[in-house]
């Protein structure tokens, strides 16, 4: 008995399944694992028959699910069936979005199939490295080797953007090198199909640094820039061996040119990672194919000044200095008493110019304030619905402070010449009515683990814990004045505030 007891903690312990294990009627024989991540397990495998190596990935999320006493039925722990489901799903979709594509630089998928209670996707195993690893390794790349590589990324990448599909998750950890230098887009797991420059829905993951402003919110408008951006960024790194500075962080922070952390780089190869790293995504390159005749200098193209966290204002001034020349002639004519009203005129003129030079100044202030203010709300909104720390108060009372700076704002006379639209209400609406969906999910697995007596632990007081936040969070919002709301939840969230 004792030994049989001791079979069962061992089991429940080990998460992968062991070298030997046959999956899919003996298709498949599992060798050993090769890498986890928070949503599988992956493996090398033999695939019977045709006695070659292939790579297995089991849908497996992590913290939530554990084995049966032999290794191998995968239960729920903490995580309810429909969730779980509704996650597998997801899982079975990215490997029909890659079965459908056929690319030599696309990783491909042969085989998908359910067993052990979930879910496993079948690739063939590619021999090398992924391009973070080579950078690593090896610093650096050198510009030739770079643009080979990228080169080959970024035509895999256009030739999904024509089947309507971002890939959304464009990093070197993601790009195999094999040992024939050739360059392999994997993980799909965040693709999505697309209408290019429109706003569509897409859950809102990213990895910092690769990914541009547009997927730090759900909602919002995306293209062929979005992943033209991650292009740019691992090109940033891949000849700098250094992550650039992560999008949000870059509204209020300059990120270094490439050429400043290595001047080997050349002036047109710089020119071209700024133009996708842009911030606005009208400022990037739109479509693959301008990257591409960027990159090989083909047809250059011209970099935006983007002040940090602003709209750039270019004010139009016309050219007065004929006024002047028919007033030189003018005096010329007249008496010298002509000379002194000119004088006056002009000096009329020039306090006039300063105080709308003033103004064009504080309307462009105004705009570049309002702007941010935008941004950094956006950013601490979609940072709440993220975050997996609900007990922290850090992003509600930003977010709340960046709502009284817009309705200040708002409420400037100069305003309406800055050309934005009045977006303090409609962002009130959007920000209750995403807290009000999150609470309902947390309600919904809380209701869930207590109808089957699992009402106790860490992770049930967590949702405990988020839960208590939200609600106080939607008893203190309201469509009133802003500045009259007062958000300020405790810091310290114990577990006799659940």
């Amino acid at each position: 008995m004792q030994n049989d007891m001791s079979e069962i903690e061992t089991s429940h312990n080990q998460k992968e399944l062991p070298s030997g294990t046959e999956l899919y009627g003996g298709k498949y024989i599992i060798e050993k694992k090769i890498g986890e991540g928070g949503f599988g397990i992956t493996y090398r495998a033999v695939q019977q028959g045709l006695n070659r190596s292939v790579c297995i990935k089991e849908f497996f999320l992590a913290g939530r699910c554990v084995r049966n006493t032999q290794a191998r039925t995968v239960q729920l722990q903490g995580i309810s069936k429909e969730m779980f489901e509704k996650y597998r799903e997801a899982f079975v979709r990215e490997a029909k979005t890659l079965a459908a594509l056929h690319h030599p630089n696309i990783v491909e998928v042969i085989d998908v199939f359910d067993e052990n209670n979930t879910s496993y996707m079948v690739m063939p195993f590619i021999e090398g490295c992924t391009l973070q690893n080579t950078v690593e390794k090896k610093g650096p790349l050198s510009y030739s080797e770079a643009v080979n590589y990228l080169a080959q990324i970024t035509n895999a990448v256009g030739y999904i953007h024509e089947r309507n599909i971002l890939h959304r998750d464009i990093k070197p950890e993601n790009i195999m090198i094999t040992d024939d230098y050739k360059a392999i887009l994997i993980d799909f797991g965040s693709a999505r199909e697309f209408e290019h420059d429109k706003t569509q829905m897409h859950t809102a993951m990213l990895t910092h640094g690769y990914a541009p402003t547009e997927q730090y919110t759900a909602n919002s408008r995306k293209g062929s820039y979005t992943d033209i951006y991650s292009i740019g960024a691992t090109l940033y790194f891949v000849l700098t061996g250094r992550v650039p500075l992560e999008a949000a962080a870059r509204m209020t922070e300059r990120m270094p040119e490439p050429r400043e952390l290595n001047p080997n780089i050349p002036e047109e190869m710089n020119r071209t990672i700024l133009k996708a790293m842009q911030l606005k995504a009208e400022n990037r390159h739109q479509t693959v194919k301008d990257f591409m005749d960027d990159l090989r200098n083909i047809r250059p193209s011209e970099l935006v000044d983007e002040t940090i966290g602003s709209k750039s204002i270019v004010v139009v001034r016309k050219n007065k200095k004929w006024i002047w020349w028919v007033i030189a002639v003018a005096v010329a004519v007249i008496s010298g008493l002509s000379i002194a009203i000119f004088m006056n005129v002009k000096q009329h003129q020039q306090k006039v110019e300063a105080e709308m030079r003033k103004q064009e100044k504080k309307i462009h202030e105004l705009d570049s304030t309002y702007d941010k203010a935008i941004r950094e709300f956006d950013f601490h909104v979609n940072r709440i619905n993220i975050s997996n720390d609900m007990t922290n108060p850090t992003h509600v009372i930003e977010a709340m402070d960046r709502l009284k700076e817009i309705e200040n704002i708002e409420k400037d006379d100069l305003f309406s010449k800055t050309g934005n639209e009045y977006g303090l209400e409609k962002r009130i609406a959007l920000y209750t009515q995403k807290i009000k969906d999150e609470k309902s999910k947390i309600v919904m697995e809380i209701e869930d683990l207590n109808s089957k007596g699992l009402g106790e632990g860490p992770f049930f007081d967590t949702l405990c814990k988020k839960e208590f936040v939200i609600s106080r969070i939607l008893e203190q919002i309201s469509p009133q004045s802003v500045s009259q709301v007062k958000m300020k939840p405790s810091a310290k969230m114990d577990n006799s505030q659940k």
